[in-house]
């Protein structure tokens, strides 16, 4: 799923519940996110900062990216 912010879109993967996320900007992977009920788990690479990856990771909840049940 792309994921726009700060005028860039990342691809986003898809995981099953409770799996990881990968998040790439073109062709590299800069981190990864897993969702749970009460808390995101961030896993940033690179010099990916956490507060950039927590907002790709809500930006991909609000586009309907979470499992049911999560939001």
């Amino acid at each position: 799923m792309k994921v726009k912010v700060k005028g860039k879109a990342y691809d986003v993967t898809t995981a099953a519940p409770g799996g990881s996320h990968s998040v790439t900007l073109d062709g590299k992977t800069i981190g990864s996110f897993v969702i749970e009920a009460r808390e995101i788990k961030l896993a940033p690479a690179g010099e990916t900062s956490d507060g950039l990856l927590l907002t790709i990771a809500e930006a991909f909840i609000e586009l309907g990216g979470a499992p049911m049940g999560i939001a």
